[in-house]
């Protein structure tokens, strides 16, 4: 497979990815807030109250954790835009001895034609550990989690 294509179905399972996050956080949200508005009608007194402020804490958790999918979003689609840049990671795959991963957000592993990919963000500890060795990265070592790892090839 030509790597333009493998990046795009890359590219596609992060935006799958982060999308669903975004639709699941969404309903959570409505879905706290409508049995907040519920209990407020069936109930009276201290219960009303505790409950209350219990489904608003779970709407300030839920609305923290959509802001940061959408910052995931943003991010995503800066890498689609940088990954032409030879300076910069973002929207790169990198092949070592251990394992390939693809710079764009967190997302978990993805096998697209039986091999693994996994998804890292940008400031994930193997992209940092990468970027300290930018000068010549091909076939030189790195450490991570008391492994070795070699960089083969970045593209």
């Amino acid at each position: 497979m030509e790597i333009t294509e493998l990046k795009s179905q890359l590219f596609k399972h992060c935006h799958e990815f982060v999308n669903k996050r975004i639709e699941n956080l969404n309903a959570a949200i409505t879905n706290s807030q409508e049995s907040a508005n519920q209990e407020s009608k069936s109930t009276a007194g201290d219960k009303h109250d505790t409950s209350r402020a219990m489904m608003q804490l779970e709407v300030e958790r839920l609305s923290a954790q959509l802001a940061n999918a959408e910052k995931m979003l943003i991010e995503l689609k800066q890498a689609e835009h940088l990954q032409s840049e030879k300076n910069n990671l973002a929207g790169k795959i990198i092949q070592t001895d251990y394992a390939a991963y693809f710079v764009a957000v967190a997302a978990g592993k993805i096998s697209v034609n039986d091999k693994d990919y996994f998804i890292v963000s940008s400031d994930s500890p193997v992209v940092s550990e990468i970027k300290k060795r930018r000068k010549a990265p091909d076939g030189e070592f790195f450490e991570l989690n008391g492994k070795q790892i070699r960089i083969t090839e970045i593209c």
